[in-house]
């Protein structure tokens, strides 16, 4: 009776070697003057003969070799072989079937948001940076034992939680940051997101620490409009021309009565 179960073995950093299941039908009939034919049969619901390292020729040998790949989900394989014997006065045959499970072996890539301090990429998790400074991110430091990675792609995280357009061009292991004005104490959460071949995903965050120091105070400024600027209004408009380099959040008009 034909059984067997296969799976990759763990391995360390790089490309594994897939395992190989042979099955043999060499002990399929006792009488061994007799010609014998092979024929073996693979089904799967999602691997091909190529997914396997099979052929068709492959398929008529006395030994078979199915080659496990690398897989998220573990996949069952329904294996048979049918073995004919010429005889006199005919072909006779016997047929032998198992299931062969190739077990989950695909592990989700490492991504590390790291950024290059004097020529060499550094991890961290957070690091304090100014306004205008440009930032040069790399996550080089990610890793994908299995089969490698396919994209880098980051982005902004907003406080929700929500991702915003990191740039112009968001995807690419190496990107480079102007740090942009931030209210003070703000911190901007970067996003790198690695996929690997397979299609899995982890992200990797990068928390900068906007230094206050760079966030000047506001300037508050009006200026009075003589025209009204609604027919029948009466009185002047006066209208604020004050400024900030990251934004007015609010604005508190008040009056103050001269002396006469």
């Amino acid at each position: 009776m034909l059984s067997g179960t296969v799976s990759l073995p763990e391995t360390e950093y790089g490309a594994p070697t897939p395992s190989t299941l042979v099955l043999h039908a060499s002990n399929a009939n006792g009488d061994t003057s007799s010609a014998l034919k092979y024929q073996w049969a693979v089904v799967s619901d999602t691997l091909s003969l190529k997914d396997l390292g099979l052929s068709t020729a492959a398929l008529t040998t006395e030994t078979l070799a199915i080659k496990a790949p690398s897989l998220i989900e573990s996949v069952n394989l329904a294996v048979s072989l049918m073995v004919i014997e010429d005889r006199e006065g005919g072909q006779t045959s016997k047929v032998e079937s198992l299931t062969v499970k190739i077990d989950a072996n695909n592990d989700a890539p490492i991504a590390i948001a790291g950024y290059l301090l004097e020529g060499s990429v550094t991890e961290a998790e957070s690091l304090a940076v100014q306004v205008g400074q440009v930032l040069n991110l790399d996550g080089s430091l990610s890793r994908d034992g299995d089969d490698g990675i396919a994209s880098f792609t980051w982005s902004i995280v907003d406080a929700d939680g929500t991702e915003a357009a990191f740039s112009a061009s968001p995807v690419g292991v190496a990107r480079s940051l102007t740090i942009p004005s931030a209210p003070a104490g703000a911190n901007i959460t970067l996003r790198l997101t690695v996929t690997d071949q397979a299609g899995q995903a982890t992200a990797a965050n990068l928390v900068l620490l906007v230094d206050p120091s760079d966030n000047a105070l506001p300037v508050a400024s009006a200026v009075v409009i003589t025209n009204p600027v609604n027919e029948g209004s009466e009185g002047n408009v006066i209208r604020s021309t004050s400024t900030d380099d990251t934004g007015i959040a609010s604005y508190q008009w008040s009056s103050q009565r001269s002396g006469y």
